[in-house]
């Protein structure tokens, strides 16, 4: 009596279900999480041709798993807009073809590592902007060192380990505005200019000094880095002796101008 009342209950109505079928603003997604339950007590068996006999106790589950819980693996996309939805593709070889003409690496393959995210293009950009100033000690001799720079760094916000860091090759060992690289995942690098002072015991020796300030400054150029060819020193070489010729076209011109007036005055 009791398992047929439960059955009629748990049976869906013919009107409901018509209800639903014609609702057009209806619309049911498929939930995707999977739970993987077992019975905390076992049912008995039954015989051949009849329902087991389940009571309360057996409608009791254990949770085993939970799926989307689960760590989800890693896999490779190629975007075929800016934002993902719906608009990306697997990353294999048949698809690295169909859409080269989108992608700004051609020799990309399938098992490429990921190109720069736009957090980490953003974060170039921050610390190409970035002037930390670093305090030494000025009652004793020293010789700036990683440590130095990853202190300074942490002082004023950023947090950079010392493998990261590439000092310049000649040792600094008085006040003054170096630069040094910054190597961001293995495989990005960033100029930063940083400014050494000193301070002693005595203030009387401290003198004032004038500092860039810690963010927003501008980035550095980029032609201070390129090692020129020798084409191209060329055609710098030929463009400063027209530079050159030109000046010394208007001094000329200056001087004989200089002259005509000076003669003129006398012949008055």
């Amino acid at each position: 009596m009791f398992n047929s009342l439960v059955h009629q209950l748990a049976r869906p109505s013919c009107k409901l279900c018509s209800c639903l079928r014609s609702a057009p603003s209806l619309n049911i997604n498929q939930i995707r999480t999977t739970y993987i339950l077992k019975r905390r007590h076992e049912p008995p068996l039954a015989k051949k041709g009849s329902v087991p006999s389940l009571k309360t106790k057996h409608f009791v589950y254990d949770l085993v798993e939970n799926t989307d819980l689960k760590k989800k693996k890693s896999i490779k996309c190629i975007l075929l807009k800016k934002v993902p939805a719906g608009e990306a593709v697997y990353c294999n070889d048949d698809h690295i073809m169909e859409f080269k003409h989108l992608l700004r690496s051609p020799e990309l393959t399938a098992n490429s590592p990921p190109t720069t995210t736009r957090f980490v293009q953003k974060m170039l950009k921050e610390l190409s902007g970035f002037h930390p100033r670093i305090c030494m000690n000025g009652d004793i001799p020293w010789t700036l060192d990683k440590s130095h720079v990853r202190i300074a760094c942490r002082f004023w916000g950023v947090t950079v380990n010392e493998d990261s860091i590439t000092l310049p090759e000649e040792p600094i060992s008085k006040p003054q505005t170096f630069t040094f690289k910054v190597t961001v995942r293995n495989d990005r690098c960033v100029d930063i200019n940083a400014t050494v002072y000193e301070v002693f015991s005595n203030k009387q020796l401290n003198h004032p000094t004038e500092f860039p300030s810690i963010w927003g400054n501008e980035d550095i150029e980029q032609e201070k880095n390129v090692t020129l060819t020798d084409s191209e020193n060329v055609a710098l070489n030929e463009s400063e002796n027209v530079t050159s010729t030109e000046s010394e076209i208007i001094t000329s011109s200056e001087s004989e101008d200089d002259s005509s007036s000076d003669s003129d005055t006398d012949k008055n």
